[in-house]
């Protein structure tokens, strides 16, 4: 009996051993997680029916989460915050170029197919939602209903996307790396807003326009650095 309970344990623990042995030749995990910061910086080609040809450039700071299992499938997602900026919506009389707020989120699923001790490069398709706004500063005029008003000129962007996002990265320290990708989305459709608001101390009027936003498309490359957990 004796005899049986020493090989049982003697085959368990050659068990554990060639578990941590074929951990150890692969250095791979089951998962691993990689979180991320970058700037990125996203051109966008609109073409809308309220504002015709839109050609938006933002500037973002991009939060990033990428997982990927041993045999390579990955899962990644990201969001943004930053400025958009354009020349070509128009808010009332302003026609100039102008500057906004910007955001964005995507979430992918794909394949990592380089996955070594300094390199990882990953490629998955992706979902994506977006909004830019613009604000002109306010202007007194004289309003039919309110008498002397602030009014205020406003425009959004709003669209969803679908593509495919490639992302690198290179190790350079014990967990940290840098990294660098490009986002190539089509566009399918969203929708623009034009507001104007009239407002006084006690009183505002809001009107709102809407239009769609037709195919259209974005290009985002990013740069930054990204830490494996």
């Amino acid at each position: 009996m004796k005899m049986k309970k020493l090989c049982v344990a003697l085959i368990c623990a050659m068990a554990m051993g060639a578990a941590f042995a074929d951990e150890s030749e692969t250095g791979t995990k089951k998962w691993t997680n990689v979180v991320g910061v970058s700037l990125s910086v996203p051109f966008t080609h609109f073409d809308t029916d309220a504002f015709g040809t839109v050609n938006q450039t933002a500037l973002g700071v991009t939060g990033s989460y990428l997982g990927y299992a041993r045999n390579g499938i990955t899962v990644k997602g990201t969001f943004s915050l930053g400025g958009a900026f354009t020349g070509d919506v128009p808010l009332g009389s302003d026609t100039d170029f102008k500057g906004g707020m910007y955001a964005d989120m995507s979430l992918g699923a794909g394949y990592s197919f380089v996955r070594t001790e300094k390199w990882l490069v990953s490629a998955t398709a992706l979902f994506a939602l977006s909004i830019s706004r613009y604000t002109q500063e306010s202007e007194t005029v004289t309003d039919a209903v309110l008498g002397e008003a602030e009014r205020v000129y406003s425009a959004a962007l709003f669209n969803l996307a679908f593509g495919a996002d490639i992302t690198a990265a290179y190790r350079v320290g014990k967990s940290m790396s840098v990294c660098a990708g490009v986002q190539f989305r089509w566009i399918p459709g969203g929708v623009a807003f034009r507001n104007v608001m009239n407002g006084t101390d006690d009183y505002a009027r809001i009107d709102v326009n809407t239009s769609d936003i037709c195919d259209s498309f974005q290009i985002a490359p990013s740069l930054g650095l990204v830490w494996s957990l």
